[in-house]
């Protein structure tokens, strides 16, 4: 915690596969203040954001990228651009998984 700065949050991803779904469901979440969910995180840092990504078994599609690439973009250290988030989603939305 000592390279941590004082007013830092966490964004936390999760991304599974379930075989009871037919598509993909996400949810990308704004906290309006920082909630500390220990049961997730292993270090004492307020959660702002939380980006769930599940979706049906195939091994043609890999959730964990998509994971990857939103952990990329929430660990930027500019501030974060909200319209880039947009977009991203956006796009992401228009993608035909079948």
């Amino acid at each position: 915690m000592k390279k941590v700065p004082p007013n830092a949050e966490a964004t936390n991803v999760l991304v599974g596969a379930i075989d009871f779904l037919q598509a993909p469901i996400y949810a990308f979440v704004r906290l309006s203040k920082g909630v500390t969910l220990p049961d997730i995180i292993e270090v004492p840092l307020p959660t702002r954001f939380l980006f769930i990504l599940l979706g049906p078994c195939n091994e043609h599609l890999r959730y964990h990228e998509v994971g990857r690439s939103i952990a990329t973009l929430m660990a930027d250290e500019v501030r974060i651009d909200f319209k880039k988030i947009k977009i991203f989603i956006t796009i992401w939305i228009c993608l035909d998984f079948s």
